[in-house]
C-alpha cells in the first residue's frame, strides 16, 4: 500500500509476520487477497512478499528488530506446536505470548490507519538543534539503535510509535484474557489485516486466526467447530476488515 511517509532504502514488513502469512498459502505457495482500498474489488492470488502487506518506517529499526521480534518469534513457536495438537489448553506463560502478539496485531494497525489519516513524519523537540544527515547516515545511525535529530530540531515520530506500542503491550486490555483454541476440519477460516478495533466489549469480538483450520478466542474449551461457525466467524472478520483480508482458497 502506497504512503507519504519518508523514502527507506528497504521495505519493512507490517501488520503480519511473513510466517504467518505463509500458514494460510495454498499449494502454489500464495493466497487469495482481497483488497478493501483498492478500486479493484477482485480477489487475487498472491505472495507473502506483495506490498499490500508492507508499509515504510512507521516503526523504528531498533523496535522492529528488538521486542517486536522477540514477541513474534515466541508466538510462531507458539503457533507450530498447536498446528502440532501438543496444545490444547495454555499455561499462563502462553497466553502471555499470545496476548503480547495480539497487542502488537492491533497496535501496528492503529498506528498505519491513523498514519494515513494524519501522516505527521516528525515532532519538533523545543530548545534541541539538530544536523543535517544524508538518508544514508539517518538508517545507519537507527542501525545502531539511536535516535536521528534532523536540521529542524525534529524527532521522527517512528521512535515515538516504536515506545508507545511497546507501552501498550505492557498495558495490554487483554491481559486477563483466557485463550482458547477452536479448530474448523472442513471449512477455512480467513485472515484479516487488523482485530477489532472498537470500544466495545473486546472479549466478545475476538477472533485470532492461526491458520485456515485454527483460531485462538476467548472461550473457555478447545472445540472442533462446523462449517456454519466458521462462515460466522469469517462473515465478522470481513465485515471488520480495514484494509484487505485473505484465505487460503478463492
Amino acid at each position: 500500500m502506497e504512503n507519504n511517509h519518508e523514502s527507506i532504502q528497504k521495505g519493512n514488513p507490517y501488520r503480519l509476520t511473513k510466517e504467518h502469512i505463509k500458514r494460510f498459502e495454498n499449494k502454489n505457495k500464495k493466497v487469495y487477497c482481497k483488497s478493501l482500498k483498492s478500486k479493484n474489488s477482485k480477489t487475487v492470488e498472491i505472495n507473502s512478499n506483495d506490498s499490500i502487506f508492507k508499509v515504510q518506517r512507521l516503526w523504528s529499526e531498533f523496535s522492529e528488530k528488538g521486542y517486536m521480534k522477540d514477541i513474534e518469534d515466541k508466538f510462531n513457536r507458539l503457533v507450530d506446536n498447536i498446528l502440532d495438537e501438543k496444545i490444547k489448553k495454555f499455561t499462563a506463560e502462553q497466553s502471555r505470548i499470545i496476548y503480547d502478539m495480539y497487542t502488537l496485531w492491533e497496535r501496528r494497525i492503529y498506528h498505519i490507519d491513523d498514519f494515513i489519516t494524519n501522516p505527521n513524519l516528525n515532532t519538533k523537540l523545543h530548545g534541541i538543534n539538530g544536523d543535517n544527515y544524508t538518508v544514508d547516515e539517518k538508517e545507519k545511525i537507527e542501525s545502531l539503535h539511536m535516535t536521528v535529530i534532523n536540521e529542524n530540531g525534529e524527532i521522527s515520530n517512528r521512535d515515538l510509535i516504536g515506545t508507545q506500542i511497546q507501552l501498550f503491550i505492557l498495558n495490554s486490555p487483554y491481559l486477563k484474557i483466557e485463550w482458547w483454541i477452536l479448530k474448523s476440519n472442513n471449512q477455512k477460516i480467513f485472515m484479516p489485516s487488523n482485530p477489532f478495533m472498537d470500544n466495545c466489549d473486546k472479549s466478545s469480538t475476538i477472533i485470532f486466526p492461526i491458520s485456515p483450520f485454527y483460531c485462538l478466542v476467548p472461550t473457555n474449551i478447545f472445540q472442533i467447530i462446523n462449517d456454519d461457525d466458521v462462515n460466522t466467524l469469517n462473515n465478522i472478520m470481513i465485515k471488520n476488515s480495514i484494509f484487505f483480508y485473505f484465505s487460503k482458497d478463492n
